[in-house]
């Protein structure tokens, strides 16, 4: 910023009679007008250095600001991201494996459901084949035929007691071959389900770390943006006050200095009048009483001449013989004649006149 330029200070002269030249106007005054501390390029060049400065600065900062931003922001949203596939994953399986469970009971059931009617089935089947059997054979002969019922009685009671035994050894052997073919249908499915479900859980969470990272990018770009934006016209603004300050200044000085020289001006120009007016004054005075002077010194020698004058014709008239008239004629009186005026030189006011 221009320092404040001053005028240096001019006391009025003192008024006296002896001296009363004009007082000429101050050159060095002139001479500090003209010379400007700064141009107005200079002090743009200076300023657009200054902003091209700052802007440097805060371009530093900013990414600076967003590089910590974004690796805190990115390592939190990691960890929030692992924490919910894990919780994710957890869920998921569980559900999954109930409802595989679920199934698989389901399954079973209806598989063992229908061994045991299928196996009924064949059962009765052969009893019925060998029932038919015995009983051709009992119509042979009455005692064939109670042979036969008692056979058959004893071979009902029998088959009945093996069909129960074949149908619960049956059933233990399904049941174990079931549970066998459960456990490991379900650890194999349980298994490309775990992979399935890995390689899906880690597409969905790279997809959804992606698209996290291009919403987070976007959004801090749009801050930084927003933030570059409302710094930028901050300091334009600052930078506009500033100016505006230094202008204003400028405008406020260039105003002092115009209204100190025209002060001056006036000043000058009041004492010069006064002094005009005053050595007017004095020479009208002066004028006015070699006027007066000259004016006495001439009545003093007119009445000096008109005095020598007179006394020397009255000597001649008492030397010359007095005439005496006749008697009978009147003496006329003898005209005197006046003194010839001395022509004095013209004065100095005549010749001013003229």
């Amino acid at each position: 910023m221009p320092q404040p330029h001053t005028l240096p200070e001019t006391l009025p002269p003192a008024f006296s009679q002896e001296s009363l030249k004009p007082v000429p106007p101050p050159g060095d005054t002139q001479k500090e007008h003209v010379a400007q501390p700064t141009s107005l390029e200079q002090q743009e060049a200076q300023l657009e250095g200054q902003q091209e400065a700052q802007l440097e600065h805060l371009e530093g900062q900013q990414e600076a600001q967003q590089e910590a931003q974004l690796e805190g922001q990115q390592e939190a949203q990691l960890e929030h991201l692992e924490g919910q596939q894990e919780a994710q994953q957890e869920a998921h399986l569980e559900g999954h494996q109930e409802a595989q469970l679920e199934q698989l009971g389901v399954e079973l059931e209806g598989q063992q459901e229908a061994q045991q009617e299928a196996q009924l089935e064949h059962l009765e089947g052969q009893q019925e084949a060998q029932l038919e059997g015995q009983q051709e054979g009992q119509q042979e002969g009455q005692q064939e035929a109670q042979l036969e019922e008692q056979q058959e009685a004893q071979q009902e009671g029998q088959q009945e007691a093996q069909l129960e035994g074949q149908q619960e050894a049956q059933l233990e052997h399904l049941e174990g071959q079931q549970e066998a073919q459960q456990e490991a249908h379900l650890e194999g499915h349980q298994e490309a389900q775990l992979e399935q479900l890995g390689v899906e859980l880690e597409g969905q969470q790279e997809a959804q770390q992606e698209a996290q990272l291009e919403h987070l990018e976007g959004q801090q770009e749009a801050q930084l943006e927003g933030q570059q934006e409302g710094q930028q016209e901050a300091q334009l603004e600052e930078q506009q006050e500033a100016q505006l300050e230094a202008q204003q200044e400028a405008q406020q000085e260039a105003q002092q200095e115009g209204q100190q020289e025209a002060q001056l001006e006036g000043q000058q120009e009041a004492q010069l009048e006064h002094l005009e007016g005053h050595q007017e004054a004095q020479l009208e005075g002066q004028q006015e009483q070699q006027e007066g002077q000259q004016e006495a010194q001439q009545e003093a020698q007119q009445g000096v001449q008109l005095e020598g004058q007179q006394e020397a014709q009255q000597g001649v008239q008492l030397e010359q013989p007095a005439h005496v008239p006749a008697p009978g004629q009147v003496q006329e009186p003898q005209q005197v004649q006046p003194l010839k005026e001395e022509v004095l030189p013209p004065t100095e006011q005549e010749q001013q006149e003229v």
